[in-house]
């Protein structure tokens, strides 16, 4: 079944991130004549480009604020729900469980609703997550598919009784098809890409680096907690900063590593189980990383040895593991990354099994 549809995917921020980007492109590929349309809010009203098929809701609400988000929500639901009225939306694609609590006031009968579960609730105080946790599986009593962007999040959703798919945040090419030689060196370049946050995990990093002569640490991206930790690494020689970078320029980055910083905060209960975009762009490129030890995936790649993993909130820990790193131990990692990503589906294999079920569904 192709063509012919009308699909609307619900997201809380302007511009929209990348997983859900791949996500219309593979609608478009799979309904070819269908009208894809998204609905999403622009926090921090930046410039709209106009993009054709967007549904923007204007409302200041700055991103990290959660209880001023709190107080907007109740405008961003009446929007949705008033461009759910316009369209006969046939399937509805809800981005993270906030997303989906909206979608779930706003379905019609006969709509298709598809929980788009990028990352499980989360919160490091116990009440708070059991009242999302709560929220969660009442909207599940009302979805229709899940689509979870983790393996790892399987046997937390088993009591779900509708389609379940494991879609992961996978480079749309096949992971096999990027090679290139790497040599270990010295002194060892250590990388950190993508938006920076957690500084008090990456000050740790900083630290165990510091000042080191057979290491240095690029710092590549910007974000939240960039120009604290520029502060925080003043003056120190090994420690460079290069800033904001495009897609395009990932391969290179890793490329110019030769390991890759991938510790998130293990007391998260989210990181616990997620798959980290770091994991996938690490495979297929081949470039080692390091992982938050006692998470679902420290442990995965432990055992497949394809990884390292460290205690994120310990300074002699990371100094440990990086020391320890040899030059046998590091082909070994090379090795084992090329066997098993041979072993993996790329996105769009993956995806084959969303079309799958929203085409039972449609049929129906």
């Amino acid at each position: 079944m192709s063509g012919n549809l009308n699909i609307l995917l619900i997201d809380s921020s302007y511009p929209i991130n990348t997983r859900n980007l791949k996500i219309i492109n593979s609608l478009g590929k799979s309904y070819f004549n269908s009208r894809i349309s998204v609905v999403t809010w622009n926090r921090d009203l930046r410039p709209f480009k106009n993009e054709k098929g967007y549904y923007l809701y204007e409302k200041k609400s700055a991103p990290g604020k959660r209880f001023t988000k709190l107080m907007n929500l109740w405008g961003y639901y009446r929007f949705v729900k008033k461009i759910n009225r316009q369209t006969s939306y046939r399937i509805i694609f809800a981005s993270h469980w906030d997303m989906l609590l909206l979608a779930v006031f706003c379905k019609r009968k006969e709509q298709i609703l598809v929980y788009e579960n990028l990352d499980i609730p989360t919160s490091y105080n116990v009440i708070v997550l059991k009242v999302l946790q709560f929220i969660e599986r009442f909207c599940l009593k009302k979805t229709d598919i899940i689509i979870l962007a983790s393996r790892f999040f399987l046997p937390l959703y088993q009591r779900f009784s509708g389609g379940k798919i494991i879609l992961e945040n996978k480079p749309v090419n096949n992971l096999s098809g990027i090679e290139k030689d790497r040599m270990f060196t010295k002194p060892i370049r250590i990388s950190y890409i993508g938006l920076v946050r957690y500084f008090d995990i990456i000050k740790n990093l900083v630290d165990a680096v510091r000042n080191k002569s057979d290491m240095n640490l690029y710092i590549h991206g910007e974000g939240p907690d960039l120009d604290r930790l520029i502060r925080y690494a003043e003056g120190v020689p090994n420690i460079v900063f290069t800033g904001r970078y495009e897609l395009n320029q990932i391969p290179e980055l890793y490329f110019s590593s030769d390991i890759v910083w991938a510790a998130y905060p293990n007391k998260d209960y989210n990181v616990k189980y997620a798959i980290s975009n770091k994991f996938h762009e690490s495979m297929a490129y081949g470039i080692p990383c390091i992982y938050a030890e006692n998470t679902e995936l420290g442990n995965f790649v432990e055992t497949n040895q394809i990884g390292l993993t460290v205690n994120p909130y310990s300074i002699v820990d990371i100094q440990k593991v990086l020391s320890c790193l040899s030059v046998e131990k590091y082909n070994i990692l090379l090795q084992n990354i090329e066997s098993f990503k041979k072993q993996e589906k790329g996105w769009n294999d993956e995806f084959l099994r969303v079309k799958e079920v929203l085409d039972m569904m449609l049929s129906r």
